[in-house]
């Protein structure tokens, strides 16, 4: 994925955006050449240990898990992690060079733990399905990609750096393409419930929905029955007040 402009160009990568793809990629070098060498059952167990398993969470007590999980990538390959950075360089450095590093380390880390939840709700109501060892960052990418699906929903994103497409449609895209894969491949082994879990979590952090303040409202109105207005009259000479909108107005619950 990368920003269509008039051409494809490189995004010059952020200070804490930079930190985090080094941060996933030294761990999974770490735990990669520790396990697979099998030469450190530490490692092995610190990796057992961080990894996220609904089981283990509710009823185990592990709830560190919803948050170590993030941190930790597939070791039988590369492209899990690969993909992940790539996602993160790409679309991380806007959302940062507009929030800021602490804003968006923060949305990173909260994204990747309310995914990190709701996988653990979802293991435990379909534990025969979903209740299986969940690793890597996809959940907080997930949340990156609705929140850049909802900030900039008319920029043009290069899929596949090939196929251009307007970034309002990419984590509907994102998503579609998870479910067909897991309906049509017997063993999908890729965590949807992770990734529907970052999309919602970025939806909810960026339209504040998490707050009851501004759900709550919205829920009640659903069952209110609106009321018939009277019909306005026209009077001309009358003096129209004028105002402008706050472009970041999405950006407030953040903070």
């Amino acid at each position: 994925m990368a920003v269509q402009q008039s051409q494809f160009v490189l995004p010059r990568a952020t200070r804490v955006t930079l930190w985090l793809i080094g941060i996933l990629a030294g761990l999974w070098v770490l735990f990669a050449v520790a396990i697979n060498s099998g030469q450190s059952q530490l490692f092995l167990d610190l990796y057992e240990g961080m990894r996220l398993t609904a089981s283990d969470v509710v009823p185990g007590v592990e709830l560190w898990q919803v948050a170590t999980y993030a941190w930790l990538h597939d070791l039988n390959g590369i492209s899990h992690v690969l993909f992940n950075c790539l996602g993160l360089y790409f679309l991380g450095t806007t959302l940062e060079r507009r929030w800021g590093g602490k804003t968006f380390l923060k949305f990173f880390v909260l994204t990747g733990v309310i995914a990190g939840v709701f996988s653990v709700l979802v293991g435990l109501i379909l534990p025969g399905t979903f209740d299986v060892p969940i690793v890597g960052a996809s959940g907080a990418l997930f949340g990156i990609i609705a929140a850049y699906s909802i900030l900039f929903p008319d920029a043009s994103i290069l899929l596949m750096f090939v196929i251009p497409v307007k970034s309002r449609y990419l984590v509907w895209i994102a998503i579609g393409i998870d479910i067909i894969l897991f309906f049509a491949m017997p063993r999908y082994d890729v965590a949807i419930q992770t990734h529907i879990g970052g999309a919602l979590a970025g939806w909810l952090l960026i339209s504040g929905n998490w707050h009851p303040r501004i759900f709550w409202p919205k829920v009640t109105g659903l069952f209110k029955k609106t009321p018939t207005r009277p019909k306005l009259k026209v009077v001309p000479g009358g003096r129209s007040v004028g105002g402008r909108a706050n472009p970041g107005r999405n950006d407030r619950y953040l903070n």
